[in-house]
């Protein structure tokens, strides 16, 4: 009977390379992709780092002095501001204002960051762009935000009144059925 695991220590072995497992997912992302490229008669493989194919990115970090240009660098390499804002969209955007500190205090999102995302949803042609918060109305204003937010173009809107909040239903719903949102 042959061993799976001996079979991997021995390719392991011969190789001097760690063996890098591939997932379920990436799996499935290559299958889709060899079809694709089939379909469109166009390459759809690529090796990086010995796995079968490159996977999406779904995370981005940007490091350095400035909030907006990390802000900007971070979106650019998940595909830009446009992948994800179209024009006419509505846009929420939910920032951390826990305080009324400084924001060389490192303890609220930056409101340089809040007005470079702000000011590039509507250069995108978003319709609206609103910016909510379960804390009160004068953290924002505290902090610079309110003033980085309506500088861009945005709408700050603290969530703290119960009559924002509507019960929606969900017929086929399973965990949630009648989850309230904010309207």
């Amino acid at each position: 009977m042959h061993n799976h695991n001996s079979a991997r220590r021995d390719t392991q072995r011969k190789t001097n390379a760690p063996m890098e497992r591939l997932t379920r997912r990436d799996f499935l992302r290559g299958v889709a992709a060899l079809g694709a490229g089939a379909a469109l008669g166009t390459p759809a493989l690529a090796e990086t780092s010995g796995r079968l194919l490159s996977p999406p990115i779904d995370l981005a970090v940007a490091r350095g002095p400035s909030p907006a240009e990390n802000c900007r660098a971070a979106v650019a390499a998940l595909g830009g501001f446009g992948s994800f804002v179209k024009p006419g969209n509505k846009v929420v955007i939910k920032p951390n204002p826990v305080g009324r500190g400084r924001p060389e205090l490192a303890v609220n999102t930056h409101p340089d960051l809040l007005e470079v995302a702000v000011s590039e949803c509507v250069k995108q042609g978003a319709r609206e762009v609103v910016v909510v918060s379960h804390d009160e109305a004068g953290l924002f204003a505290a902090n610079g935000s309110k003033a980085a937010v309506e500088r861009a173009g945005g709408t700050v809107k603290p969530m703290l009144s119960a009559d924002l909040y509507r019960e929606i239903p969900i017929p086929r719903g399973t965990l949630l059925r009648t989850p309230t949102t904010c309207s």
